[in-house]
C-alpha cells in the first residue's frame, strides 16, 4: 500500500538530470535510502531499551519520517585562505544521522566527551575543546557512522548527548571528501516530550529541562525557517 504523506517538510525528490546518471543509479539510491531508514528504526529500539523504555516507543515517530538524504562533497581547493575547515564545529539539529563515508577520505572529527547540546538558539558548538578532537573511523568500506542529534538530546533530557563534529581537509591539498548523510528525523507532527525514564519522578532523574514541541517546529526553528502550524491530520504522531 502506497501512503502519501504531506507536511511542510515533504516534497518531490530533487534528482540530477537522468542523462548524467549511471545505469540504475536512482534505483540504487532509493534502495540504500530504505535500508538506512530501516537501520535507524532498529537503532531506536536499542536506544529505547537502554533507557528503560518500551522497545517500540519511537516506532510511530519513524513510520513516515520527515527525513532526507544528502550527497556531500568537500573540496580543499575551495577552502578559505589559511583554513583547513571544510565544515565547522556543530551538532545536527535532528534525531539521528547515519553517515556513509568514502574510505580513507579527509576525516570527520568528533568532540570526545562534549557536554554541549544544541538548542533553538545555538548549534551546540560553544565551548569547543580544541584538544579533544578525534578522527571518526572511515577506513572500512560500507561502514555507517551514527551521530546523535539535538532532538535526541532534548527527548532524553540530556541523557543522550548530540555529537559535536566537524570536517577537516588538507590545506593546499587536492584530496576531496565525499559522503552521504541520511538525516533520520521523526514524522513532522511527532510530539517531542521528555521520556518518562529521563526525568522526575523517575528515580535519580532531574526535572524535564525542555517544553514539549513538535519535531517539525523544532527542526524548522533550528533551521531558521518560517513556521506556520498547518491543520492537524490523520498522520499525527505522539510518543
Amino acid at each position: 500500500k502506497e501512503v502519501i504523506v504531506t507536511s511542510p517538510m515533504h516534497g518531490p525528490n530533487l534528482w540530477p538530470q537522468s542523462q548524467l546518471l549511471p545505469h540504475q543509479w536512482k534505483q540504487d539510491v532509493q534502495q540504500a535510502w530504505a535500508v538506512l531508514l530501516d537501520a535507524a528504526r532498529i537503532l531506536t529500539k536499542a536506544f529505547a531499551l537502554a533507557l528503560g523504555e518500551e522497545e517500540g516507543i519511537f516506532d510511530k515517530a519513524l513510520q513516515y519520517p520527515a527525513s532526507n538524504l544528502l550527497f556531500l562533497r568537500y573540496d580543499a581547493a575551495l577552502l578559505a585562505q589559511d583554513s583547513n575547515i571544510g565544515c565547522g564545529a556543530h551538532t545536527d539539529c535532528g534525531f539521528l544521522t547515519l553517515l556513509l563515508q568514502e574510505p580513507n577520505s579527509a576525516p570527520l572529527q568528533v568532540q570526545r566527551g562534549a557536554l554541549r547540546a544544541g538548542s533553538l538558539r545555538s548549534s551546540g558548538a560553544h565551548f569547543v575543546d580544541e584538544t579533544a578532537w578525534i578522527n571518526a573511523p572511515s577506513e572500512e568500506e560500507g561502514a555507517v557512522l551514527v551521530n546523535l542529534g539535538d532532538m535526541m538530546s532534548r527527548w532524553t533530557n540530556g541523557r543522550y548527548r548530540s555529537t559535536v563534529h566537524r570536517v577537516l581537509l588538507e590545506k593546499g591539498g587536492t584530496k576531496k571528501r565525499h559522503s552521504v548523510a541520511c538525516f533520520a528525523n521523526p514524522a513532522y507532527y511527532t510530539e517531542v516530550s521528555c521520556l518518562k525514564s529521563c526525568c522526575a519522578p523517575s528515580v535519580g532523574m532531574p526535572e524535564a529541562r525542555y517544553e514539549s514541541i513538535t519535531a517539525g517546529k523544532y527542526i524548522s526553528d533550528r533551521l531558521g525557517l518560517m513556521y506556520e502550524p498547518p491543520p492537524p491530520h490523520d498522520d499525527d504522531c505522539n510518543v
